[in-house]
């Protein structure tokens, strides 16, 4: 189960990670990205960082996990077999993804260097459609998580002031530019391209 600023991602709910929120099932070992908040078995609304006055939570005047994207891993229960049963049926094809979630887009650009310094704390909003199907599948959840994370995330210049980050020192190559690019095919001298 995935909850984001304290919402549930599929049901966009009050989140407490309790076993009987909706959550996305997973084979063993399989792992999925999710892109947005789910508002039907088609489609999500993707997920980009955004003032907190403007989030999806902050809609709802929730303000009580601002900041967190939080995950509890619930294992399904063992089914119970009687003498009488001669097999056990499959509850939902494992080999396929259940959850039909795809890779996460980029995040909403940035403003202003000047408007960045008065930056309230940061939110999730309520993005663009997209096409993501899901299925329904049968799913019984122990009664407690085998595990919950817990990530905090913030903008770049709240890291700088908390000194969690050095900012002393050039923008690092590995935080995010401003504007998107793409890799181009790598430079080859002497060849020629029909």
């Amino acid at each position: 189960m995935v909850a984001v600023d304290g919402r549930n991602i599929i049901s966009g709910a009050r989140s407490d990670l309790a076993n009987g929120e909706p959550m996305y099932i997973l084979a063993p070992w399989a792992t999925e990205e999710y892109a947005g908040w789910r508002t039907s078995l088609a489609d999500v609304h993707e997920f980009y960082f955004t003032e907190w006055q403007e989030s999806y939570a902050e809609a709802f005047g929730d303000r009580s996990a601002r900041g967190v994207i939080a995950v509890a891993v619930y294992r399904e229960k063992e089914p119970k077999v009687t003498f009488r049963e001669q097999e056990i049926r499959p509850r939902f094809d494992r080999s396929a993804s259940p959850s039909g979630a795809a890779s996460a887009q980029a995040p909403a650009p940035e403003s202003s260097s000047s408007a960045k310094a008065e930056r309230s704390e940061p939110g999730t909003g309520y993005g663009d459609r997209r096409d993501e199907p899901a299925m329904r599948v049968a799913f019984d959840a122990e009664s407690r998580p085998s595990s919950r994370v817990f990530l905090k995330y913030e903008w770049r210049e709240t890291l700088c002031r908390k000194r969690l980050v050095d900012c002393s020192e050039p923008r690092n190559r590995f935080w995010p530019n401003d504007t998107l690019g793409f890799a181009p095919p790598p430079p080859r001298a002497g060849l020629h391209v029909d």
